[in-house]
């Protein structure tokens, strides 16, 4: 099963958004350096305790500066850093700041699977969430049908380096999209 990663935006969703999430595996819950304050909302501890407890992985990243936009744009750093680490998993940022719509929209277009939430909508769902959010485009049947790639240059590419070969699928993956020349 595809490992599903929520980015909350816990600045502009607050505890609302931290009910009724879909299903995940992973939880980055961004606190904004205003709800760190001491009368500040914070997470709830029963929520931080249930997330524990079901054994699912869940990061808690404090921002420390206040200033515009700076909650989204580590919000772009951790979901880059996790694409990187698994580009295959599904990436689904809860917030009600549209900020990430276009970064989002880019992902999706290269065939990252990544889309936005807004907090209301955020659902409990046993199955996997397939349909984006409106603002965000799928990539066309016409792209997914034709290779991006030239495979004769991934051959020539992976026989260059024989010992230098990833062994595990994921690895290999973000191996041959980091050496990629495909949109340059």
């Amino acid at each position: 099963m595809t490992e599903r990663v929520l980015l909350i935006d816990y600045e502009n969703v607050h505890e609302a958004g931290l009910k009724n999430l879909p299903a995940h595996d992973r939880i980055l819950l961004f606190v904004g350096n205003e709800q760190r304050k001491a009368n500040a909302a914070k997470p709830p501890a029963d929520f931080v305790d249930a997330m524990m407890k079901d054994g699912r992985r869940l990061d808690l990243i404090p921002i420390t500066e206040t200033n515009s936009n700076n909650l989204d744009f580590h919000m772009a750093y951790y979901l880059g850093t996790a694409i990187a680490e698994n580009p295959l998993a599904e990436y689904i940022a809860i917030s009600d700041d549209d900020d990430l719509d276009p970064l989002l929209k880019h992902l999706t277009a290269r065939g990252f699977r990544c889309r936005r939430v807004p907090s209301g909508r955020a659902k409990a769902s046993s199955a996997p969430a397939r349909k984006p959010v409106a603002k965000i485009a799928k990539p066309s049947k016409k792209a997914a049908a034709k290779p991006a790639v030239d495979f004769d240059e991934i051959v020539r590419f992976l026989k260059s380096a024989p010992k230098n070969r990833p062994k595990r699928k994921s690895a290999l993956l973000h191996h041959l999209a980091s050496h990629s020349t495909v949109g340059e």
